[in-house]
């Protein structure tokens, strides 16, 4: 077995069973394809399409505004509504086979698998010692059929579709103890406030701070945590050319939801009038309203130390996440595509719009290598610090939403193996070393 320090790419990869890792080029690739796929539809495309809008008035302008303003973002692209992806093909697809290398040709009537039924998920305990798996989190995007998306939704829509997604979670999962807030009570603004109102109050978030309830929900892992604000305003610097940083009305967006990208393309117009969020009492489920998409419902479920089996977790996370969903498309029904799967703003989210991930601890030895096992097999790992680790999915098109859950799984088992394996290596070297210097002293 090789130690730790002669661990190289070649030996980490040759670790991992070949029936985990999907057969396409490695995520290091990712990027260099994304670049090539932005720069090849740059070229005149503008021009093409600058004379046409989609049923619901959407422009190409619309979708490219945010990578205009920020030029350095990775992707510069966002869909105004469903109808972007088809009128503006040649402009999304090649990024979007870019970004989903399982995707196939999706000009050659490829289709998207779709398989989300949670009875079907037979795991194995990927950490049967327990000892590394502390939570597992699972969450969904979803777009109302027939509404245009984020970058190009007013006010009015924004309210109308907030009352529409919030009276059918009361309405669907009232079975569940729960109830609505809007993001304002949680940020310490009021959400029926005028502009003037919010901008005076928008520094307090600008700081990093929720209220009492904002605090308990993202503890929980249904509210993302602020950022620090040199860290925030680094971003803007990086993503942003100066002259538009002074705009009034981009700082006010981009100061109140911490993305200078979202701010430059309108996702973040009036942050957070006509945002909310449905939470359950009990803080393991949640819907997001108006965020990015639509609705995101988030699922969370905690594995208990020393006693919980994380494929439970697992399951009844994504169960529980499955049944929502359900139900709310009985009130309100999702947009999809059989090519493109689920249709989300981002090109990045297609198909299932699924993340599972998976928080492990106790990732001392292998720590250095983790992002490496996790990128051959097409996953994420997040350093948390001191051994902890996010492992979390990066593909979600070209597969399906049950075997998204269990690749996460196999991906995680394979991270925890090698850090017994390097431990158990580890200690039969200094068992080694100890024998020989009591050999040396007697």
């Amino acid at each position: 077995m090789a130690s730790a320090d002669s661990l190289d790419s070649n030996n980490i990869r040759a670790m991992i069973p070949r029936t985990l890792s999907p057969d396409v080029p490695s995520g290091i690739d990712t990027q260099a394809r994304l670049k090539t796929a932005t720069a090849a539809t740059a070229k005149d495309l503008f021009t093409q399409h600058s004379a046409l809008s989609t049923a619901l008035g959407c422009t190409l302008s619309d979708c490219i505004v945010g990578g205009v303003v920020c030029p350095t973002h990775p992707v510069g692209l966002w869909a105004a509504d469903a109808e972007c992806y088809a009128l503006f093909s040649s402009v999304f697809l090649p990024i979007v086979q870019a970004l989903h290398p399982r995707c196939g040709d999706v000009l050659q009537g490829w289709q998207h698998p779709i398989d989300g039924a949670w009875q079907r998920l037979l795991l194995d305990d990927p950490d049967p010692w327990y000892a590394h798996i502390t939570s597992v989190r699972v969450s969904a995007a979803r777009n109302v059929a027939g509404v245009r998306l984020a970058p190009a939704m007013m006010l009015g829509d924004r309210q109308k579709l907030l009352s529409a997604v919030a009276d059918a979670c009361g309405q669907r999962l009232g079975g569940l103890p729960g109830g609505p807030h809007a993001l304002g009570d949680l940020l310490g603004t009021d959400m029926h406030g005028s502009q003037q109102e919010y901008s005076a109050v928008s520094p307090q978030y600008t700081d990093g701070l929720f209220n009492e309830m904002g605090e308990r929900l993202r503890q929980h892992g249904l509210l993302p945590p602020p950022a620090g604000k040199q860290l925030y305003m680094s971003a803007v610097q990086q993503l942003c050319p100066q002259s538009l940083c002074h705009s009034k009305q981009f700082h006010l967006a981009h100061m109140a939801c911490r993305d200078p990208y979202k701010a430059a393309a309108h996702v973040a117009d009036n942050w957070p009038v006509g945002r909310g969020v449905w939470t359950s009492d009990d803080h393991r489920l949640a819907v997001w309203i108006n965020a990015e998409d639509h609705i995101r419902v988030i699922a969370t479920e905690e594995v208990p130390a020393a006693a919980g089996d994380a494929a439970d977790a697992a399951t009844t996370a994504y169960a529980r996440l499955g049944l929502a969903l359900a139900q709310i498309a009985k009130v309100v029904p999702f947009e999809v595509s059989p090519h493109l799967g689920y249709v989300t703003t981002s090109p990045a989210l297609l198909g299932t719009a699924l993340r599972v991930s998976v928080a492990v601890q106790g990732i001392v030895l292998g720590a250095p290598h983790a992002r490496e096992v996790c990128d051959a097999l097409w996953m994420d790992a997040d350093d948390l610090g001191q051994g902890e680790f996010l492992v979390s999915n990066q593909l979600t098109l070209g597969i399906s939403e049950v075997d998204t859950v269990r690749e996460v799984l196999d991906c995680v088992a394979e991270l925890i193996k090698l850090e017994r394996r390097l431990a158990k290596a580890h200690n039969a070297t200094a068992d080694s070393t100890s024998e020989t210097h009591s050999d040396s002293g007697a």
